[in-house]
């Protein structure tokens, strides 16, 4: 089952630069929170830029921002990860060499940047990204406690992407993160660091993870989740590291496969309410009797103990073959293309009597 999703925000949820997220996704968030599945916001976007987006559900999410160097829930810091202070001066120096290229220097609190003469580029800091932003030409970076750096260039960074990659990549970890924008952060340090991170901090297995992404800033992140999807439009870096495709933005991808998670979530609900008063004495016996086709030791040892372990773990009765088919197909485990034997001895399948099934998922 999954209890948590990490989804990046631009070129995945919405375009980039974008200052409002699809009208419908507070809602499936607040019902995700509701089925005890946490949200995280991931983004090369700034922690308070990021709030302010999904205000409405803020106090219920997980805020995993500039690229992974910093990870906040409820307004606390769970971690972040410090660049060395000189490495952030020889970058301030290094980045004067590239014509109309902007450096922003980010912290836990403000994003302070050069640039702020450029109306444009003040209006996609300010409004589109709802940064909080300090603007200076010559900063005095050690009196900043910087976590991530970034390099801005309007008409597309990928023209100096190879140059400062190869200048930069022995030292920090290096990632174009959208057409303008490319981030260096601590070596180990990006969106798949921090959701392993909240993997261990929750006890949340790479099983029970579900990622979103469409570029390669994302690709660790894809790679830290059991189940991963990449947008259409993603890099193809990326639909290489993941297990689906689901469609762009503009088709509403992602708000698409959220919708159908939850009617999974719905269902299970529904089966197992129905389903409650149908753990009768024989199907609890099945249970007890074979309870370690499926386990390495047994879980139960009395019927009351089998009948409050079947409850905890939305087991269902089916009514025949097809039903099973059709739960452990919708559950994700592509049962469609299994014969009816292969079905019938599936670890999770426990045959009853009158030809119905108890279906455990572990």
């Amino acid at each position: 089952m999954i209890k948590l999703i990490a989804s990046d925000i631009d070129g995945t949820l919405v375009e980039e630069g974008s200052g409002e997220l699809p009208g419908e996704l507070f809602a499936i968030i607040e019902k995700l929170y509701d089925h005890g599945i946490l949200f995280a916001a991931a983004s090369g976007r700034q922690y308070r830029g990021l709030r302010k987006l999904f205000l409405p559900v803020a106090d219920k999410i997980i805020f995993i921002s500039e690229n992974g160097s910093n990870v906040v829930y409820r307004n606390e810091e769970l971690y972040a990860s410090v660049i060395d202070k000189k490495i952030v001066k020889e970058m301030q120096t290094y980045v004067k060499r590239f014509p109309n290229c902007y450096l922003t220097m980010s912290t836990t609190g403000a994003m302070h940047s050069t640039g702020g003469y450029d109306e444009n580029y003040r209006r996609l800091m300010v409004e589109s990204y709802h940064n909080d932003m300090v603007f200076a030409e010559d900063e005095d970076s050690d009196l900043l406690k910087v976590i991530k750096i970034s390099v801005y260039h309007e008409e597309g960074i990928r023209e100096f992407a190879e140059e400062m990659t190869y200048k930069w990549q022995d030292r920090l970890n290096v990632a174009v993160a959208g057409i303008p924008w490319i981030d260096f952060m601590n070596p180990g340090t990006d969106k798949g660091t921090a959701l392993k991170f909240l993997q261990q901090y929750f006890g949340i297995t790479p099983q029970e993870t579900l990622a979103f992404g469409d570029n390669h800033n994302d690709i660790g992140m894809i790679q830290a989740a059991g189940e991963s999807c990449a947008v259409e439009t993603a890099r193809t870096a990326v639909k290489d590291a993941a297990k689906y495709i689901v469609g762009s933005y503009r088709d509403k991808g992602v708000i698409l496969a959220l919708e159908e998670l939850l009617g999974r979530l719905e269902a299970g609900k529904r089966r197992k309410e129905h389903n409650m008063a149908e753990f009768g004495k024989e199907c609890i016996q099945v249970f007890l009797d074979n309870q370690l086709q499926l386990f390495d030791e047994k879980v139960a040892e009395t019927p009351e103990e089998a009948e409050e372990f079947l409850e905890d773990n939305m087991a269902v009765v089916l009514d025949n073959i097809g039903e099973v088919r059709q739960y452990l197909d919708e559950s994700g485990m592509d049962a469609c293309e299994l014969s009816e034997d292969e079905l019938k001895a599936a670890a999770e399948v426990f045959e009853l009597p009158e030809g119905k099934y108890l279906v455990v998922l572990a």
